[in-house]
């Protein structure tokens, strides 16, 4: 499981990494950071553990609370007169969204898998 998780976040992180550079999008400074980080969570906790794993959640309510967060998020982009709402930038926060989700749920899985080995250990 472990072996799943690191594959996955490298593999992810090398996609992100030729997206960046095929798009042109300078992801080290601290806005795209941010910008980054805000989407990543939101699919780690929204669609990974809360929807996938646990199913607490239902997936419609999960997606349309992810667009409201990425709708907030071009506006307050908007606002600031950060021009970065076009086709190549949704694509990578899709990409993003989802990556977060896929290693959301392969941690939580992880943990619970850990948790069920230590107790018949223990």
């Amino acid at each position: 499981m472990k072996a799943l998780l690191s594959i996955v976040t490298i593999a992810g992180i090398i996609v992100l990494y030729f997206m960046g550079v095929a798009f042109h999008i300078n992801f080290f400074n601290t806005e795209m950071l941010i910008h980054n980080a805000i989407h990543f969570f939101a699919g780690f906790f929204l669609l990974g553990t809360w929807v996938w794993y646990k199913h607490q959640l239902k997936f419609k309510t999960a997606l349309y609370t992810i667009l409201i967060l990425m709708a907030l998020d071009y506006l307050v982009d908007f606002i600031r007169d950060v021009n970065n709402f076009n086709l190549q930038m949704m694509i990578y926060d899709v990409f993003i969204v989802f990556w977060g989700a896929v290693i959301g749920y392969l941690f939580r899985r992880g943990l619970k898998k850990n948790r069920f080995e230590n107790r018949l250990e223990g």
